[in-house]
């Protein structure tokens, strides 16, 4: 099975892993399929991603994984999400080569448009895996459009139930349980929620160094935030 990279420094520790073929110019590459890097390095099972953003862009995480009752974060098929929210302009990108599901529909602020989620994108992979960005300010691809792994699929923003400008995202398996026409139907279908890796630098000035690090374990609060970088 291929499983995929996602490119982001952070300031904290737990697997270490050299990586020494690691190319970090990965979206001035003209031609996605010949990336070198899609292999396989799998780490307790879990998918890692290709980056969604672009190359450089910082970020922090405002909320993280399994955020408690009354809360978001808390249920099957949100249970492993994290919100990201970025500190300058940069396109989401695809983190899957797969299929899009759209819904786009939610033209300002309300808190039950797209149930909840407002606009929102989901990349259903020829491997089960799917991944959902929510809240977007605006959608850039098409349901049933074929998708590529670094293609723009949408823009950071506030649709939905969000109390600021974020992206809600999450990676969830297997949507061949239901198939495709059932996630047409009905846009908002999401299987359950799972856990998934990133690959990082492990200096923000040497990125010959990778640090594999789960969703789980993302710094993600309201105060003393850190600031994440690809």
């Amino acid at each position: 099975m291929k499983l995929f990279l996602f490119f982001i420094f952070i300031s904290c520790s737990t697997i270490h892993h050299q990586d020494s073929s690691f190319n970090g110019e990965y979206l001035e590459s003209s031609n996605q399929t010949d990336y070198s890097l899609e292999r396989d390095i799998s780490h307790k099972r879990r998918v890692t991603l290709y980056p969604m953003f672009n190359s450089g862009t910082p970020f922090i995480c405002t909320k993280g994984v399994m955020a408690g009752p009354g809360r978001s974060h808390n249920t099957k098929n949100s249970k492993y999400a994290i919100d990201l929210q970025l500190k300058s302009p940069s396109p989401l990108r695809s983190v899957f080569n797969g299929t899009a599901v759209v819904y786009n529909r939610c033209k300002n602020r309300k808190s039950r448009c797209g149930y909840g989620f407002g606009n929102f994108v989901k990349i259903l992979s020829p491997s089960g895996y799917v991944a959902f960005y929510s809240h977007l300010s605006k959608v850039s691809v098409m349901s049933g459009q074929s998708i590529k792994v670094g293609d723009i699929i949408g823009y950071e923003g506030r649709s939905g139930n969000a109390s600021g400008s974020h992206t809600h995202f999450s990676i969830h398996h297997s949507w061949k349980t239901k198939g495709l026409k059932a996630h047409m139907k009905s846009p908002v279908l999401l299987p359950d929620s799972v856990n998934f890796n990133l690959n990082t630098c492990m200096d923000k000035n040497n990125c010959s160094e990778r640090l594999i690090i789960n969703a789980s374990d993302l710094t993600c609060r309201t105060k003393n935030l850190r600031i994440y970088k690809f």
